[in-house]
C-alpha cells in the first residue's frame, strides 16, 4: 500500500494538472459545460492511455535497445530534475504548443504533452521497475483520475486561487519534482 501511494503522488507531482488549468481553460473558452466536462473526461483518458501503454511496454523497449534500468534512472532522473528546474523558476525549456481551435486538438494538446509528458512517461517507467506495474498502473489510473476532477473544476480552482495561486503551486511542484529526480539519480547510481 505505501509502494502505490508512493507512485500516485510522484505521477500526481510529474503530471501536475494544476499548470494545466490556464492551457485548459483557453483552449475551451468557447465550450459548454457539457463539451468542457467531455474535454476534461477524453484528456485525462488520453494521459492515462498513454501512460498505462508507457508503462506496460517500456520495459520492452528498454530491453529491445539493450538499455539497463539504471542507465534509465540516471538519465530519467536528470531529465526529471530539468523539469523540476523548469517549474520553480518558470524557465521555458521547450517550444511553445500552438493553439488549435478544434476540440479534438486541445484535448490531445491538453492530454498529451501537458499532463502526460515525457516527464511523466519516464517516471511510470521508473516507478514500474522499483515497485511493480500493477501497482504502477493502478497508481496511473488513479492521478489521471486526480487530474480529470481538477480539469473538471478548472474554473472555481481558477477563480478561487488566481494566476498567481496557479504559478505558486506548480513552482512548489517544481521542488517536488526535483526532489524525487535525485532519488531516482540516487537509485541509479545505487546509493
Amino acid at each position: 500500500m505505501q509502494h502505490l501511494i508512493e507512485a500516485i503522488i510522484a505521477l500526481f507531482i510529474i503530471t501536475d494538472p494544476f499548470s494545466s488549468i490556464p492551457a485548459f481553460l483557453s483552449l475551451t473558452a468557447k465550450m459548454t459545460n457539457q463539451e468542457r466536462t467531455n474535454a476534461a473526461m477524453t484528456a485525462s483518458f488520453v494521459a492515462g492511455g498513454v501512460l498505462v501503454g508507457f508503462t506496460l511496454l517500456g520495459p520492452a523497449l528498454l530491453s529491445i535497445l539493450g538499455i539497463q534500468l539504471r542507465s534509465f534512472q540516471i538519465a530519467g532522473g536528470i531529465l526529471l530534475l530539468l523539469m523540476g528546474v523548469q517549474f520553480s523558476f518558470g524557465l521555458h525549456f521547450e517550444r511553445e504548443e500552438t493553439k488549435k481551435k478544434k476540440m479534438e486538438a486541445a484535448v490531445v494538446l491538453i492530454g498529451v504533452p501537458l499532463i502526460c509528458g515525457p516527464g511523466a512517461m519516464t517516471t511510470a517507467l521508473l516507478l514500474s521497475g522499483s515497485f511493480g506495474v500493477p501497482t504502477v498502473l493502478l497508481a496511473a489510473i488513479s492521478a489521471t483520475v486526480i487530474a480529470y476532477f481538477i480539469l473538471r473544476l478548472a474554473n472555481p480552482i481558477h477563480s478561487i486561487i488566481g494566476p498567481r495561486g496557479l504559478d505558486i503551486t506548480s513552482r512548489l511542484i517544481g521542488i517536488l519534482l526535483a526532489a524525487i529526480a535525485v532519488e531516482f539519480i540516487l537509485a541509479g547510481l545505487g546509493i
